[in-house]
């Protein structure tokens, strides 16, 4: 359960800078001239209002999660909590509350992602029911490094 000096609220597009820095502080790769870029992230809020959560703390931002789907499944991504702020539930409680909103849009399967040094992300993930496909392989084509 999380303190109640924590909130878990939507966040808007006026709020991009406290994202990207909470990524920055977590690790999380960031490519400012592609899919991260402010006016991407803004069509990503436009197309899927309501997908974008973070933590506050004392008026900080410390935690991000993005969802999104396509129509059939949703998908977690960017889930991220700066250092100093991990093992509270922040991670657990960003999870409860994107699973919460596409389990509204009655989607039958959530999926997430996962690199391969993630460990913490792949322990978090799996203890919260997600299953670790071995015979699933992921393959992107993109236009450039940035995307």
């Amino acid at each position: 359960m999380r303190p109640m000096e924590y909130e878990i609220i939507k966040f808007s597009i006026d709020d991009y800078d406290s994202m990207i820095k909470v990524w920055k502080l977590a690790g999380l790769p960031y490519k400012p001239r592609g899919r991260d870029s402010r006016d991407s992230i803004s069509t990503q809020m436009e197309a899927n209002p309501g997908m974008f959560r973070c933590c506050m703390k004392d008026g900080q931002m410390v935690g991000v999660v993005i969802g999104s789907t396509d129509g059939r499944r949703g998908y977690i991504n960017r889930l991220a909590v700066i250092p100093e702020c991990r093992n509270k539930g922040i991670a657990k409680t960003l999870l409860d509350s994107i699973e919460e909103y596409l389990d509204s849009l009655g989607l039958g399967i959530i999926t997430v992602l996962i690199e391969d040094e993630s460990e913490e992300s792949m322990e978090l993930f799996k203890a919260r029911g997600y299953y670790f496909h071995e015979d699933i392989h992921y393959l992107s084509k993109r236009e450039s490094p940035d995307v």
